[in-house]
């Protein structure tokens, strides 16, 4: 169940909101990045802004990295001139349209991930990586009906789209959405920049322990 505390300005679950901000940021879709944005800054619990501008800070390096590698120091300096002026709006509106416009590259995330997967799993280069190849899965496969809040009331102008309802939410948990409709759904970008050598061994590397943490789940 969500925390019914955290929630924002119109009443949505406060991690719909975040995740919902980065996937538009990821998809190119600027309005609705915008929007979202606005609905965690203009809410009651001022820490959420400090939560916006965190989660900034983050796809700064997962979602851009080196296909901009100067936009962590724009976000940085948009962050310092928000915390001597916290009432002014310009400063994290700037932050997501150069976020949704920049060029984009998920090299960095998928790197870390290869590292802490591979780390558990014991792999190592001489030994063969299991590969199991995995169907996209629709984004028309999730039903939104099954969904915990799946749809705002009918006064909301919008709804927290479905992409956005991954295994960071907890809509998403109780659908019982992993790793793999992350990769195939959640992880998308528009505006790709780079070839990613890390993004196939992070989706194995991570699919194969989700794999044996279910398994593990099952045998107690």
């Amino acid at each position: 169940m969500a925390n019914p505390k955290l929630r924002t300005k119109h009443n949505y679950d406060a991690f719909e909101v975040v995740s919902a901000l980065q996937k538009c940021i990821r998809r190119g879709l600027e309005e609705d990045a915008l929007y979202w944005a606005y609905e965690l800054a203009e809410s009651p619990n001022k820490n959420y802004y400090s939560w916006l501008w965190a989660r900034l800070k983050v796809i700064a390096c997962e979602d851009v990295g080196p296909a901009n590698p100067i936009m962590p120091l724009l976000i940085d300096v948009l962050w310092r001139n928000w915390k001597e002026k916290k009432e002014e709006r310009l400063w994290y509106t700037n932050a997501v349209v150069a976020l949704v416009r920049s060029p984009k590259s998920r090299i960095v995330d998928n790197a870390v991930n290869v590292l802490l997967s591979e780390d558990k799993l014991g792999w190592r280069k001489d030994k063969p990586i299991p590969y199991e190849e995995n169907e996209p899965i629709p984004l028309a496969s999730v039903d939104e009906s099954k969904l915990e809040n799946p749809a705002p009331p009918t006064d909301f102008t919008r709804k927290v789209p479905s992409f956005a309802m991954d295994m960071h939410t907890p809509a998403g948990k109780q659908y019982g959405l992993g790793k793999k409709d992350f990769y195939e759904n959640g992880a998308v970008l528009a505006n790709k920049a780079l070839e990613d050598p890390y993004e196939e061994r992070a989706k194995v590397g991570d699919l194969e322990l989700e794999k044996q943490r279910q398994s593990e789940k099952r045998s107690k």
